[in-house]
């Protein structure tokens, strides 16, 4: 998976693999499916915001301590819209793949 890259203290690398889901849902309660539809809508609890972004920062090779630490810094001094928003884009690359993986650049670069 492409890296999604988003800026907290430094910009940083996120990628939310097929592997984390597991660990979302249990961390958060909550199925995949649901937070797919839920989050990028604005329904979303404060801890499935958390959860979303530490498990992308791991899965782009940020030690699991690091990312928590890293995580909790930045939603206390940084608005929640922040990192709502990184959240939202997380989960929808998850879903549909990255913005960059689209048909369209596929063809246009010969690789479709």
């Amino acid at each position: 998976m492409i890296p999604f890259r988003a800026t907290l203290d430094v910009e940083r690398a996120f990628v939310l693999t097929p592997h984390a889901i597991g660990e979302l849902e249990k961390a958060t309660g909550v199925g995949i499916g649901s937070l797919i539809h839920r989050v990028p809508t604005g329904h979303f609890a404060h801890s499935e915001i958390v959860e979303t972004l530490r498990l992308g920062l791991i899965g782009a090779g940020t030690p699991a301590e690091d990312a928590a630490s890293i995580i909790a810094g930045f939603m206390v001094t940084k608005p929640l819209a922040a990192a709502f928003l990184i959240a939202a884009d997380l989960l929808a690359a998850l879903y549909s793949g990255p913005a960059s993986d689209t048909p369209e650049q596929d063809d246009a670069d010969g690789t479709a």
